[in-house]
């Protein structure tokens, strides 16, 4: 269900932007991250690959660090204008979690600010 409202959330997004002009594209790098993930900070880095997709953005792909191990993206997407939500998956052995992450990036500063809901995986 979150999923489905963060995916929705940015549609709706792009859709009433669609009148201003993507004036900077965002790039492939490491980003730093300050992440808040119910009243958790997790400070880590997020390498992020951008792919052109269509009108609506970029699908994106990328792995992440933070203080319970490493992440490899498994679904998500950014529009022109910032925003965004993707899915990573924990690929440390003790933690079997899944993160739902949105953002909005700042692509000029190349920083973005998010929050992140983790579900427990079953066995």
């Amino acid at each position: 269900e979150a999923v489905r409202k963060a995916k929705s959330n940015i549609q709706q997004q792009s859709r009433a932007a669609l009148s201003h002009e993507q004036t900077t594209v965002p790039y492939s790098e490491e980003y730093l991250t300050k992440l808040l993930c119910g009243n958790t900070k997790r400070n880590g880095s997020i390498t992020l690959v951008f792919h052109d997709w269509s009108s609506d953005g970029y699908i994106l792909s990328g792995k992440r660090i933070d203080n319970d191990g490493w992440t490899i993206i498994t679904e998500g997407h950014a529009n022109y204008y910032g925003m965004a939500w993707w899915k990573d998956k924990y690929m440390t052995d003790d933690v079997d979690m899944q993160v739902l992450l949105t953002s909005e990036f700042a692509f000029a500063e190349r920083t973005f600010a998010g929050e992140c809901m983790a579900q427990q995986l079953n066995d």
